[in-house]
């Protein structure tokens, strides 16, 4: 039985996402799933800097920190097509 599950970069095996859901077991992150998160944060945090240009899921429709646009209006967000 696992007594934990490492969350990397890779595909989660079913089994593992059983053991999460079901038993409870502990989840670890490896050291390659932060160093992506952490270059995954550089590119959102270049991306939220840029003052002059509102970059989708990035700066518009947010609500909090310093990425709220005081432009955005709830009447541009348009539902999916249902893909």
């Amino acid at each position: 039985m696992t007594d934990h599950v490492q969350v990397g970069i890779e595909p989660l095996a079913p089994a593992d996402v059983l053991a999460v859901a079901r038993r409870e077991v502990p989840v670890a992150l490896t050291e390659q799933a932060l160093k992506a998160m952490r270059s995954s944060r550089e590119v959102i945090d270049d991306l939220a800097s840029d003052e002059g240009t509102p970059h989708y899921g990035v700066s518009t429709g947010s609500v909090s920190g310093r990425w709220r646009r005081r432009t955005f209006r709830p009447s541009g967000v348009r539902p999916c097509s249902g893909h």
